[in-house]
């Protein structure tokens, strides 16, 4: 498969273009290289590194949050795929394989390819850490969700430092690869520090 990327990027950059949820093009440039980085450290081939990014670069195409008519999303993304001629079994591979990239359809043994793992990592990896940390405020402010809110501590959603318990926290732990978690090390331990800090701030230490 041969694919020119900076056309897969225009396309996908189409759909997000206006996206204030943490969820637009940049978001899936650096999906797209966590990839790669996890990719090379897994000991992905040239081909596998390629069929990656092509993952990376689509896995939000399918997701309910941005595209709520999922037969409609389905059918822009097969046509989209069969001008690429991205055809066939190739094409239902791939298609299953972005399905498969949600933190809501991954199943507790993750019975899936070394790939849809390279890429399920990936994009984990920019939900913790300070990129992390400023999607989650960012999302969270679409949501009119409060900031923090002692009242309600360990009540799940009840606010955005609460969702680092309910899940950001946790997301280290959850690497498929051990290339993943190498790369989530740091970034976990920058989330723990700035909740140490923001507890001090808030409470006037």
């Amino acid at each position: 498969m041969t694919i020119d990327f900076k056309e897969v990027e225009a396309w996908v950059a189409s759909f997000f273009a206006s996206d204030n949820s943490g969820h637009d093009l940049a978001h899936i440039l650096r999906v797209v290289s966590n990839s790669q980085k996890i990719g090379k450290l897994e000991g992905l081939t040239p081909a596998e590194l390629h069929d990656a990014r092509l993952l990376a670069y689509l896995h939000e195409m399918l997701d309910k949050k941005f595209f709520p008519d999922a037969d409609l999303a389905h059918q822009q993304l097969v046509t989209q795929l069969t001008k690429w001629n991205i055809v066939g079994e190739e094409q239902e591979k791939l298609i299953t394989s972005i399905g498969q990239i949600s933190f809501s359809k991954r199943l507790p043994d993750n019975p899936v390819s070394l790939i849809v793992k390279v890429v399920q990592d990936a994009d984990l990896l920019e939900a913790i850490g300070a990129i992390g940390i400023a999607r989650t405020f960012m999302y969270g402010a679409t949501r009119n969700t409060p900031i923090y809110d002692e009242k309600k501590v360990g009540v799940p959603n009840s606010s955005i430092i609460q969702h680092f318990y309910d899940k950001l926290l946790k997301i280290s732990g959850l690497m498929s690869t051990a290339g993943g978690q190498k790369l989530a090390e740091k970034p976990q331990a920058f989330m723990e520090s700035f909740l140490e800090e923001f507890y001090r701030e808030w409470e006037g230490r």
